[in-house]
């Protein structure tokens, strides 16, 4: 990339009207990947390793790793910490018991930041226990650029991720 502006990694990107130059594309992110699931190929990049606060993608990892993990029908009991996790919620209350698929559907559906402590607390015992699994995975997956320091994307010091590292990620869930 050179001054900021967007670097086709290929001079054309497929779109339902055939192949566009990929100046042609409008892009408003400040960083953006286009990844052929099935190869890996990058077929555009814009500012794709800068590291920035990743937010809510967070959550495809935790996603992840929950399904990974755990048993989609085992049951979760929702600590006092997990139910005050604030922002987006999906209004678990202390004690209460729920299936795992059930938080992961509401960590990715509502994007419910508790459910992703909960996810996090179930698997590893504690939150931070969870963040460490993911930081490693990340790692393994090649997401070189990248440092978790909660399930969920709140923000945090020191929590960053790039638009590839993150198509790593989503490529990995798709497969």
């Amino acid at each position: 990339m050179i001054g900021g502006h967007v670097t086709p990694i290929y001079g054309t990107v497929a779109s339902d009207e055939g192949l566009v130059p990929a100046n042609y594309l409008n892009i408003t992110a400040d960083g953006a990947v286009l990844m052929d699931a099935s190869t890996g190929a990058i077929l555009y990049g814009k500012q794709a390793h800068k590291q920035r606060p990743p937010a809510s993608t967070t959550k495809i990892l935790t996603a992840i790793l929950g399904l990974e993990m755990g048993k989609p029908e085992e049951l979760v009991v929702v600590s006092e910490k997990a139910a005050a996790v604030g922002e987006a919620t999906i209004y678990l209350d202390p004690g209460e018991k729920i299936l795992l698929y059930e938080l992961i559907t509401g960590a990715m559906i509502k994007s419910g930041n508790d459910a992703c402590v909960a996810i996090g607390e179930h698997i590893a015992g504690v939150e931070e226990n969870f963040v460490q699994i993911m930081n490693k995975k990340a790692f393994l997956l090649g997401a070189m650029n990248t440092n978790f320091r909660n399930t969920n994307g709140l923000p945090a010091k020191n929590h960053y991720s790039t638009a590839y590292d993150l198509a790593l990620m989503a490529r990995y869930g798709l497969q």
